[in-house]
């Protein structure tokens, strides 16, 4: 599996899921920082790769295009850089078992 982190989330939470056999890269990583959703949304289906965002335009273009790349919605509010990657430790296995599981978008709620 690839992943794409969208801005507002920080790169160590990429540079985590890189330990846990996955492909993972910050916007920042492949020249798309700065960019619009759309130009996201584009490169990620090219690259089949799964959008981590915390951003609900992301959410809207899913409903638009169902058959678009995958998303895992981040619904957590403002949170520490820790916390965060606490959390994404803690629902690692169930995100990666939904995404096996073929669900295409997977929101991450409190």
């Amino acid at each position: 599996m690839y992943f794409l982190f969208d801005e507002q989330l920080p790169a160590v939470l990429a540079r985590w899921i890189s330990t846990q056999n996955c492909r993972a890269d910050h916007v920042s990583d492949v020249g798309l920082a700065g960019h619009k959703d759309i130009e996201i949304w584009d490169f990620a289906g090219r690259a089949d790769a799964i959008i981590i965002s915390m951003d609900d335009d992301f959410a809207k273009l899913k409903m638009l295009d169902s058959n678009g790349p995958c998303l895992v919605w981040v619904r957590w509010g403002i949170t520490r850089r820790g916390a965060l990657l606490t959390k994404i430790e803690a629902v690692w296995p169930t995100l990666i078992t939904r995404l096996e599981s073929g669900d295409r978008l997977v929101e991450l709620t409190s």
